[in-house]
């Protein structure tokens, strides 16, 4: 079947990245000395935006790496990690033929207190296909739009898929 050696060896190593925290089956990718984390609340410059976008993007960043064990610094301090963010662009198209479509675009600022090389000053972009008759995004292709965001932000960011 497979050859026993080969298989102890591998699984050796996985143990031991796993140990050292340089992979994990969480998908992280984040030193030991990583503790805790700060996020100055995103705000939104952009005029369409649901009142509440930039909150709820905020809050589910906050749950996300609360869920990896990290303490959050609050009070204006700065965290191992340190994020800042801003809801630069959210607009609903609907196009004279096709489907209606719902685009929000997010400005992140990222910082590892530990790493220097994982610094992230980008835009991140998610598009959401809406029913056909639609002419605004529900509350619920908010939230599937805040979750597709929140992948990406934390895949560039913690995961460090880049």
């Amino acid at each position: 079947m497979f050859n026993r050696p080969s298989f102890t060896i591998c699984m050796l190593a996985l143990c031991c990245l796993s140990g050292c925290r340089i992979y994990s089956f969480t998908g992280v990718s984040l030193s030991e000395k990583v503790k805790t984390f700060s996020i100055d609340g995103f705000y939104s410059t952009a005029a369409e935006s649901p009142y509440d976008f930039n909150d709820k993007l905020t809050e589910a960043l906050r749950v996300r790496l609360n869920g990896l064990g990290l303490e959050e610094v609050k009070d204006g301090g700065m965290g191992d990690l340190h994020y800042r963010g801003t809801v630069v662009a959210y607009e609903v198209a609907t196009p004279t033929h096709g489907r209606p479509s719902v685009t929000a675009s997010v400005h992140i600022h990222f910082s590892n207190e530990h790493d220097d090389e994982m610094a992230f000053d980008n835009i991140v972009k998610e598009t959401l296909t809406l029913k056909q008759d639609a002419t605004k995004a529900e509350d619920s292709d908010n939230e599937k739009l805040q979750e597709e965001l929140l992948k990406k932000i934390f895949d560039y960011t913690v995961a460090n898929w880049r």
